[in-house]
C-alpha cells in the first residue's frame, strides 16, 4: 500500500467537512490535442480546482469500456481508457491532488458490465450451471422476476435480452449491452474484493458504488433492496475498515430516504449516500414559491447513524431524476422546467443548472446557498460554478457532458484540436456561448458567480455546523419563506431563504435565543440583539441570509371589485378580430375579463404573460364566432390555456353581465358588444355543425380536427339547454339528440375522459352515452389538445344526486312516525364491513328497500365498468401490478397530503363551528396512526392488478334512467394533471369515492330541513339518517364485491381487501377535508365524522 501524504488530515469523518467537485475526466481538460480530456489535463487544473475551495474530486468512470454509456458500460476494472491517458498518468493525478489537500473519489461500477467484458464473453460460451457461467444471471425464459420494474423505458421493452451464443436470457436492470453480475456466485464477490483493493492500494480515497440496489435478484421481489444486498455490504465494509484507513464508500440508491438509510447499516456498510428524493424538491420549491416540499421531505428522511452522511446535489451528470416523486409532481416539474419533450429523458430532465434556472443569477445564488446549507456534503458539478449552459439536441445525456469552458480561445480553451474532432461540441448557445461563459472571464471580474461560488465555499468551510450540525426548521406562517437552524457544538446558523421572486417578511419567534446577536455572514453585518418578541426580516426576491448567532449581552377575505366595462377599439371588421394590433388590445381585455370568471382558475396568482396563440373562425348563417385560444404563463412559471369562444351583439340585453367582455367600436363603424359566446345558443349550434359535418380548419399554428367517422344529423333540434356555463366544463343537451362537453381549460396529450369512452364504446358498454365524436385542436410537434366531446344523449331523470336527496326527503317524512324504533339503534354509525352479509332490521328494510336495490344494481354496473376496463392488452389499458415503485410514490402522495391537510387544520381550527373543533384535535393528535396505516399498505405485498379506473366516482356522475344507470365524467380528479389520471389504480378507489359520496349525500339531505317546514328537528332524524348511510353502504360493497370477486384486479386476501378500501376511504375523506377547509369551514364535519369513523372502528 502506498503511503499518504502528509497534506491530508488524518480524520476517519473528512467526508462530513468536505466539498466535493464531480467531474468527467473526458470533459476537463485536453492535454494532448486529440479533442477528449485526460488525466494529464486534469493534473493541469488542480490548481483551479483548489482556488474553488473544493477538497474533494468525484471522477466519473475512466475505465475502459465501449462508451456506449458514459463509461458506465466497464469492459475493465484494472485499467484505464486509451483516451483518458496511462496507469502512471493517473497515479501522478492522484499524487498532486493529494499534496493539494484534495481527495480523490472514483466510480466502482459493480452490478453490471459491459456485454464486451471478458467475463461476460466467457461467460456466454460455457455450459449452463459452470463457475463462468454463473458470473452473469441467466433464465431460459424471460418470465422470470416478472413484475420488476424497467428503469430506462425510453430505451428498453424489457429486463432480459436473449443471447443467441449462449442460447438463454441474461438479466440487465439498464441497458442491454450492460448485464448484470450475479452475486449469488462467490466468485463474483471475491473479484469484486480483488478490484477494489487495487484501486485503495493505488490511494484513492473513496469509492462511489453504482446501482448498488440492484445487486440481488429473488423471485417474488421488487429485485431491490433486498437483504443479500446488506450482507455483502457490510462484509465490503469490514474489509475495508481493517485493511485501509481514512476511505468512504459512497452509495447511489435512487429511493426514498427510508430505502436508503439501511445502506448505512450501523455505521457497518456505506458511510455516505446520495440524497436523490431532496434535489427536485428544492427545484419544485422554488417555482411554487413554497416552503413545503423541502421540508417535508426532510421531516421523512429518518435519523442516520452518527457516522454517516448524506450526500447533496442540485444536478449530477445523469438527468435531473424524478424517480422519487409522486406522479403529480413530475407532471408539474416537467411543465414548470421541460415543456420541451427534447429535455426530458427516462422519468428526468436532462439540463444543467443554469438553463434549468432560466440563467437568472438571483435563483442559482439562492440553490447553492439551500444545497450548501442542507444537513449533508455538497456536490457542485463541473461547470455549474460559472453558470455552463447545455445542448439538449445531444443525444442522451450529452447535452449536460460537454467540455468546461476555460477561455474565449478556440474550442473554449479545453482543446487545440480541430473543433470537428471534439468528443463533443462546445456550447454555442448564444445566452450560454462559451466566448461569454468562461473560467477566464469570472477569474477577472469579481462580480461573477464563479468569486461568489467561491465565498460560498469558503464561508461553508469555516462552519463545521453545517457538514455535522443538527436541523430545526423553525415555524413560519409565510410558506414563501424558508428558515432552518444548523447547531453544532456552540456553532448556531440561522438560515433564512426567500423562494419567491417578490420581497417576502417573516416573523421568527425564537425566544430561546434570547439574548444572542444575529450577524450576517456574507456581509459580516451585526443585528439588534434577539428578544422575547418576533423578529421580523424582509427579504428581497429570492433572498437569503445566513447568520451566526452568538451570544453578546384573520383571515382576509377577499372581495371582487365591481368590473367597470372596457372599450375595444377594432381595427377593421369584425373578421379581423385577432390581427395586427388587434391582437394586443384583445390579450388587455381578455387579461381584465378572465379575472371575474369562475372557470379561469389563476385567481390570486401573479399573471406574468397572457397570449392569444391560436383563432379559429365557426361561421353561421349570420354570425362569425371567432374561438380564441390563450396561454397564461404564472408568476411560479405554471402555464395554463383556456379557450374564449368571442361574439358580437349589438345588444347586450338578453345577456347575462358575466357574458359581456367589453363594449365594442370599430373604424368600420361597427359598435355593439363582445362576449363570450358559450352563453349563445347560436354559437353552441354552429360548435355541433362544424363537428357534425366533420369539418377541420386551419388557424395560426394549428388546425382544428374532429373524430366523426362519418356526418350525424343536427337538423331537427328543438331545444338547447346548457349546465355549468361558468364552470370550467361545460356541458350542452342538444334535444333529445347529443350532449356536448366543452373544455375552458385545456391540456394538451391524452383526454381520459375521450380516451376511456372511446375504449367502452368500442367495447360496446351499454351503461354510458356512446361517444359520437370529438373535437381536437392539433399543432406541429404536440400532443393533441381535446377542446369537446359529443355523446348521444341517453333520455334520463338527471343525476343520482338529486334522486337520492329527494328520496331521503320522502322517506325521512315516513320514518318520521316510527321515529320511536330508530332512536332505539344508537346514533353513531356502524362500519359496514362488519354487516355485509346481514340482513337490516324490518322496519329498516321497508323504509329503505328500494334504495339499497337500486345501489346493488349501480354496484353491479360498476364492476361490470371495471371488468370491461381490465379486459384488454392495449398497453393504455392492460393490468399493472403494485410494483414497490407505484405504492412509494402513492405513499409520498397521501403523506403529503395528510401533513399538508394536517396543518391546515391547525391554523383553521379556531375557526371552525364550536361543536367539532374537538373531532379536528383528535384527528391532528391521530396523525401517526393514519400515516403508520399507509406505510403498512406500502410495506406488503398487494395481489390485485391496478387498472384504468373512472377516478372521479362519485352520485353526481351517475345519471338514473328510472330503472337503470349511465356513468359519465370519465375525466378523473379534474385539476390534476392527465398522465395522472390516466394512471393504472385499483379499483377499489373508485367504491371509496362512491361511498364517500353516499355519506355526503347523508348529510346533505338533512340540510335544509331546518328551514323546510319539516316536523322534526335534525337531530331527530340523525339514527335514521344513520341506518340509511350505514346499509347503503354495505348494499353497494357487498353487491360490487360479489360481481368482481374473480377478477384480477380484486385482492384474493379479506384483509388487503379491507386495508386498502378503508385507506382509499380514508385518502378520499382527507381530500375533502382539506377542501372544505378552504372554502366552506362549516361543512369539515362531513370528513371529520368519516375520517373518525374509520380510525375509531379500525384500530
Amino acid at each position: 500500500m502506498i503511503s499518504r501524504q502528509v497534506q491530508l488530515a488524518d480524520d476517519p469523518l473528512w467526508y462530513k467537512d468536505a466539498i466535493i467537485y464531480q467531474l468527467h475526466v473526458r470533459s476537463f481538460f485536453d492535454s494532448n490535442n486529440d479533442g477528449i480530456g485526460d488525466f494529464q489535463g486534469l493534473a493541469q487544473k488542480l490548481d483551479y480546482l483548489e482556488d474553488l475551495g473544493v477538497n474533494v474530486v468525484w471522477l466519473l468512470p475512466f475505465y475502459p469500456s465501449p462508451l456506449k454509456d458514459d463509461g458506465y458500460d466497464i469492459a475493465s476494472y484494472s485499467g484505464i481508457h486509451p483516451f483518458y491517458g496511462t496507469m502512471e498518468d493517473f497515479t501522478k493525478f492522484l499524487k498532486k491532488a493529494h499534496y493539494r489537500g484534495i481527495r480523490v473519489i472514483t466510480e466502482l461500477v459493480i452490478n453490471h458490465t459491459s456485454d464486451n467484458h471478458p467475463w461476460f464473453q466467457l461467460a456466454r460460451r460455457s455450459p449452463k450451471g459452470s463457475k463462468l457461467r454463473n458470473y452473469y444471471v441467466w433464465s431460459d425464459t424471460p418470465e422470470k422476476y416478472k413484475g420488476v420494474r424497467i428503469i430506462f423505458k425510453d430505451f428498453e421493452t424489457s429486463n432480459w435480452t436473449y443471447d443467441a451464443i449462449a442460447e438463454s436470457y441474461y438479466w440487465h436492470r439498464f441497458y442491454s449491452h450492460q448485464p448484470d453480475l450475479n452475486y449469488e456466485s462467490k466468485d463474483v464477490r471475491k473479484a469484486v474484493l480483488r478490484f477494489l483493493d487495487m484501486w485503495m492500494d493505488k490511494g484513492v480515497d473513496g469509492l462511489r458504488l453504482d446501482a448498488i440496489p440492484y445487486l440481488y435478484e429473488q423471485e417474488g421481489t421488487s429485485c431491490e433492496n433486498l437483504p443479500q444486498t446488506h450482507t455483502f455490504l457490510k462484509q465490503l465494509r469490514a474489509h475495508i475498515d481493517k485493511n485501509y484507513s481514512n476511505r468512504v464508500l459512497l452509495a447511489e440508491a435512487n429511493q426514498w430516504p427510508e430505502q436508503v438509510v439501511p445502506y448505512f447499516g450501523d455505521d457497518d456498510e456505506c458511510h455516505m449516500a446520495l440524497h436523490f428524493p431532496i434535489m427536485p424538491r428544492l427545484f419544485m420549491a422554488i417555482r411554487m414559491e413554497n416552503h413545503f416540499p423541502i421540508v417535508d421531505i426532510l421531516n421523512q428522511t429518518p435519523a442516520i447513524p452518527k457516522n454517516s452522511q448524506w450526500a447533496m446535489f442540485l444536478r449530477n451528470h445523469d438527468e435531473l431524476t424524478l424517480e422519487m416523486v409522486t406522479d403529480r409532481d413530475r407532471d408539474y416539474m416537467y411543465q414548470v422546467y421541460a415543456r420541451d419533450r427534447a429535455m426530458r429523458i427516462n422519468l428526468g430532465i436532462r439540463r444543467r443548472l443554469a438553463p434549468l434556472l432560466e440563467n437568472d443569477r438571483k435563483q442559482i445564488e439562492l440553490m447553492n446557498c439551500l444545497l450548501f446549507s442542507m444537513p449533508g456534503t455538497p456536490i457542485i458539478y463541473y461547470g455549474d460554478e460559472i453558470g455552463m449552459g447545455d445542448n439538449i439536441f445531444l443525444g442522451d445525456r450529452n447535452g449536460i457532458r460537454t467540455p468546461m469552458q476555460w477561455s474565449a480561445d478556440r474550442n473554449a480553451g479545453f482543446s487545440k484540436a480541430n473543433p470537428q474532432q471534439l468528443f463533443l461540441p462546445i456550447t454555442l448557445d448564444p445566452q450560454y456561448h462559451y466566448e461569454a461563459v468562461n473560467v477566464q472571464n469570472q477569474q477577472s471580474n469579481q462580480n461573477s458567480l464563479l468569486w461568489w461560488m467561491k465565498h460560498l465555499i469558503n464561508l461553508r468551510k469555516r462552519f463545521k455546523a453545517f457538514g455535522r450540525g443538527s436541523i430545526k426548521f423553525l415555524n413560519v406562517k409565510n410558506p414563501k419563506i424558508l428558515a432552518f437552524l444548523r447547531e453544532y457544538d456552540n456553532e448556531k446558523i440561522l438560515i433564512l431563504a426567500n423562494l419567491a421572486g417578490s420581497v417576502q417578511y417573516v416573523q421568527l419567534e425564537i425566544p430561546e435565543y434570547k439574548g444572542m446577536t444575529p450577524l450576517e455572514l456574507f456581509g459580516q453585518t451585526e443585528l439588534p440583539c434577539i428578544t422575547e418578541s418576533p423578529y421580523l426580516f424582509t427579504l428581497g426576491a429570492y433572498g437569503f441570509y445566513w447568520f451566526q448567532l452568538y451570544e453578546k449581552p384573520a383571515e382576509v377575505i377577499q372581495t371582487i371589485p365591481q368590473r367597470s366595462l372596457p372599450t375595444f377599439r377594432l381595427e377593421g371588421y369584425w373578421e379581423n378580430l385577432i390581427k395586427d394590433k388587434n391582437k394586443q388590445r384583445l390579450e388587455r381585455i381578455i387579461f381584465d375579463y378572465i379575472k371575474y370568471c369562475g372557470w379561469f382558475r389563476g385567481k390570486g396568482i401573479g399573471v406574468e404573460r397572457l397570449e392569444i396563440i391560436e383563432s379559429f373562425r365557426i361561421p353561421d348563417n349570420k354570425d362569425i364566432f371567432h374561438i380564441v385560444l390563450f396561454e397564461i404563463e404564472y408568476s411560479n412559471s405554471v402555464i395554463e390555456r383556456y379557450i374564449l369562444p368571442a361574439g358580437y351583439t349589438s345588444s347586450h340585453a338578453n345577456l347575462p353581465e358575466a357574458a359581456v367582455i367589453a363594449k365594442l367600436t370599430s373604424t368600420k363603424n361597427l359598435e355593439g358588444f363582445i362576449y363570450d359566446a358559450i352563453y349563445s345558443d347560436t354559437f353552441l349550434l354552429s360548435f355541433l355543425n362544424f363537428t357534425a359535418n366533420k369539418r377541420d380548419q386551419r388557424g395560426i399554428k394549428g388546425r382544428l380536427i374532429t373524430s366523426a367517422l362519418k356526418r350525424f344529423p343536427t337538423n331537427d333540434i328543438l331545444h338547447i339547454s346548457v349546465e355549468n356555463r361558468e364552470e370550467e366544463q361545460v356541458t350542452v343537451t342538444f334535444g333529445q339528440k347529443y350532449s356536448m362537453k366543452i373544455y375552458r381549460w385545456l391540456e394538451p396529450g391524452i383526454s381520459p375522459e375521450l380516451e376511456i369512452s372511446d375504449y367502452l364504446t368500442s367495447k360496446k358498454f351499454a351503461h354510458i352515452m356512446q361517444v359520437r365524436s370529438s373535437l381536437q385542436y392539433s399543432v406541429f410537434n404536440e400532443e393533441n389538445t381535446a377542446l369537446g366531446i359529443i355523446y348521444d344523449y341517453v333520455p334520463n331523470q338527471g343525476s343520482i344526486w338529486q334522486y337520492t336527496l329527494n328520496y331521503l326527503m320522502k322517506n325521512y317524512e315516513a320514518a318520521g312516525k316510527q321515529i320511536a324504533n330508530f332512536q332505539k339503534i344508537p346514533s353513531e354509525p356502524g362500519y359496514f364491513f362488519d354487516i355485509l352479509n346481514a340482513q337490516p332490521p324490518v322496519f329498516v328494510q321497508e323504509f329503505f328497500q328500494l334504495y339499497s336495490e337500486q345501489m346493488q344494481l349501480l354496484a353491479q354496473r360498476t364492476a361490470k365498468l371495471h371488468t370491461i376496463l381490465s379486459m384488454s392488452d392495449e398497453q393504455a389499458f392492460k393490468p399493472e401490478p403494485f410494483t414497490d415503485f407505484h405504492k412509494y410514490s402513492q405513499y409520498q402522495s397521501v403523506y403529503s397530503l395528510i401533513r399538508e391537510t394536517i396543518r391546515l387544520l391547525d391554523n383553521r381550527l379556531s375557526q371552525l363551528p364550536p361543536d367539532i373543533r374537538e373531532q379536528g384535535r383528535i384527528i391532528m393528535h391521530s396523525e401517526k396512526d393514519i400515516i403508520s396505516r399507509f406505510k403498512a399498505i406500502r410495506d406488503r405485498h398487494i395481489s390485485a392488478m391496478r387498472i384504468r379506473i373512472h377516478g372521479n366516482y362519485n352520485l353526481g356522475k351517475i345519471l338514473y334512467t328510472g330503472k337503470d344507470f349511465i356513468i359519465t365524467g370519465f375525466e378523473g380528479q379534474y385539476g390534476h394533471s392527465l398522465s395522472e389520471r390516466r394512471n393504472k389504480m385499483s379499483p377499489l378507489r373508485d367504491a371509496a369515492n362512491m361511498l364517500r359520496s353516499i355519506h355526503y349525500a347523508s348529510f346533505f339531505s338533512t340540510f335544509n330541513i331546518p328551514r323546510s317546514g319539516f316536523p322534526l328537528a335534525v337531530e331527530q332524524i340523525v339514527p335514521v339518517q344513520n341506518l340509511w348511510y350505514l346499509w347503503t353502504c354495505a348494499a353497494f360493497v357487498s353487491s360490487y364485491l360479489n360481481h368482481s370477486k374473480d377478477m384480477p384486479f380484486m385482492p384474493k386476501d379479506s384483509e388487503e381487501l379491507k386495508e386498502l378500501l378503508r385507506c382509499y376511504l380514508l385518502e378520499r375523506t382527507f381530500i375533502e377535508l382539506q377542501n372544505e377547509l378552504k372554502n366552506r369551514p362549516e361543512w369539515a364535519r362531513v370528513p371529520f365524522e368519516g375520517i373518525l369513523q374509520i380510525i375509531r372502528k379500525t384500530k
